[in-house]
């Protein structure tokens, strides 16, 4: 992907003035590690210190019920200047675990790892070796499993599974040990999907494109005026999160990075949220219009546009209640003509 896709974020504007993001960030979530965290130490700062990069190190403690956050702290201690602590009061789970560090971490490239050593820290360095050949995002395979076989087997028809869903073919999913550059971190931020499969996205997000591409993805979202009007165009920063963006521009972002990923299935969920109605209206058409002749899954409470897609199923307390074209439900006795009736 080309970085200017993403320039919609800056990784230095949470930093103190003066103080630059260091070049390296290392997620790794922990969950009840005590027995294994002194070795992954051990280990683990002496294979950053090699690499002779600036670095920090985030661990993301997910609700641990053992001796977990008091070593993570300990550490803290030792090596205040690159460590960095995130603690959950709950269990919510790796996957929210590697959101979180995502969303604090500050360098240019972003590496996860497991906190089991499974995943060797010594093995950094081949993965940025692969970016520096230019890729933005590199993951790995596990030669040597350490798990029970009924596991390996789990894992393996999880790897079957999340292909088919996601039509992504990769030799081993399930492996923590991945690398991300800058922008893919950013554009996976941005997506705010609490469900997605993080290395899936990234693969989507990392796919090579060309100018033209992206130059067509941005249109097709009516998003390529606003980006030609911007101070330096496709290299204007907009802030954290597109922080100068409005509500309907980052949702128009949005959209065009996944008409840029070009996915089996496009899901849109509630995208015209806490947009007025003006916008809702336009943002609707533009979005509809933007998706004709993919298959996409629209959610959402809004009724603008329904009469344009190929059928409506409308859920009421989780159940199907009506399914049809807007024009059948329009004639039929239900929820549907209800909510498109203005109230008397």
């Amino acid at each position: 992907m080309s970085e200017s896709m993403n320039t919609a974020t800056d990784a230095s504007a949470s930093m103190p003035p003066g103080v630059f993001p260091p070049r390296l960030s290392v997620v790794i979530p922990v969950y009840n590690e005590e027995p294994g965290l002194q070795a992954l130490f051990d280990r683990l700062y002496p294979a950053l210190d090699a690499l002779g990069v600036t670095y920090e190190v985030l661990f993301i403690n997910d609700g641990s019920g053992d001796r977990s956050a008091a070593m993570l702290k300990d550490q803290f201690l030792r090596r205040p200047e690159v460590t960095r602590v995130i603690l959950f009061g709950h269990n919510y789970g790796q996957h929210m675990a590697i959101v979180a560090g995502f969303e604090h971490c500050r360098g240019e490239r972003i590496v996860t790892l497991d906190a089991d050593l499974q995943n060797p820290p010594e093995e950094i360095a081949k993965l940025l070796a692969k970016m520096d050949e230019g890729h933005d995002y590199v993951g790995s395979i596990r030669r040597m499993r350490q798990d029970a076989a009924w596991r390996r087997w789990a894992s393996k028809a999880m790897n079957r599974m999340r292909e088919r869903i996601t039509h992504i073919r990769m030799t081993d999913q399930g492996c923590m040990l991945r690398a991300y550059s800058r922008p893919i971190v950013e554009a996976i931020n941005s997506s705010r999907e609490v469900s997605t499969y993080i290395p899936a996205l990234a693969y989507s997000f990392g796919a090579f494109a060309t100018d033209d591409k992206l130059t067509a993805a941005a249109a097709r979202a009516r998003l390529l005026p606003w980006i030609e009007s911007l101070p330096q165009g496709w290299d204007t920063q907009v802030g954290a999160h597109g922080a100068a963006m409005s509500g309907g521009e980052r949702q128009r972002l949005a959209l065009a990075r996944a008409l840029l990923a070009d996915p089996a299935l496009l899901v849109l969920d509630e995208p015209t949220a806490h947009l007025d109605p003006g916008a809702r209206c336009a943002l609707t058409a533009d979005l509809l219009d933007a998706t004709r002749g993919r298959s996409t899954l629209l959610i959402t409470h809004d009724m603008q546009g329904l009469d344009q897609v190929d059928e409506i199923i409308v859920l009421d307390h989780g159940e199907v209640a009506q399914r049809g074209t807007h024009q059948q439900l329009l004639r039929a006795d239900g929820p549907y003509r209800q909510m498109r009736e203005p109230p008397s």
